[in-house]
């Protein structure tokens, strides 16, 4: 077991004997992955009456007073096991500002897609001398990419989120962010090199 995966077993272990230092280390630890996460889900309509950072706050509080009924052994099981509450508290508030019925389908739905964003900023992109190609989860794990993300200023994390998590073009994220193709690109190529030097220091 090596010193990562031993510091994630300590915190957990401690954490479901109600320590609230570990419990809040680990909510520190994922609190930027679960908000980026949040964003991508919410619709434009949504998204200035939700808010992200309630969102995940209740995702913890719902997740610490069941964390005795995790059963993984590794941090990518925890991770997912989040994942799934935060699927469950997402579409109920969306239910709520939606004014929908409660729909299994629809958190099955979300579930998944959760999933498939989470995979998707495993492939985000940095800046390597004049040309975007290094993979930053080459050395880094997707939470820490997320959590760099979360600290990015707006207009970078959208054109990050849009393009490389929505799978938008340059010239749909221009669409969306009202701006022109040539400086949405200009301000995806800052956004990359302003997310590096962030990672960098993360390291």
């Amino acid at each position: 077991m090596n010193d990562s995966s031993a510091e994630f077993g300590h915190l957990i272990f401690m954490a479901q004997r109600g320590c609230r230092l570990s419990q809040g280390r680990l909510l520190e630890r994922y609190r930027g992955y679960l908000k980026a996460l949040v964003r991508i889900q919410l619709h434009r309509t949504l998204s200035s009456r939700i808010d992200a950072s309630d969102v995940v706050q209740e995702t913890f509080i719902i997740a610490f007073t069941k964390i005795e009924q995790f059963r993984g052994q590794t941090e990518q099981q925890f991770v997912a096991w989040l994942r799934s509450i935060l699927a469950s508290r997402l579409a109920k508030v969306i239910r709520f500002h939606s004014a929908q019925c409660r729909n299994p389908d629809a958190e099955d739905h979300l579930r998944q897609s959760l999933d498939r964003s989470s995979e998707m900023m495993e492939g985000v992109t940095i800046r390597s001398g004049s040309s975007p190609s290094a993979v930053v989860c080459r050395h880094e794990t997707v939470t820490l990419v997320a959590a760099a993300i979360e600290e990015l200023p707006e207009d970078y994390r959208a054109v990050i989120l849009l393009h490389h998590v929505e799978g938008l073009s340059h010239a749909d994220v221009a669409k969306a962010l009202e701006r022109t193709v040539d400086s949405v690109k200009k301000l995806w190529l800052r956004a990359l090199a302003q997310l590096q030097q962030i990672v960098e220091q993360k390291i």
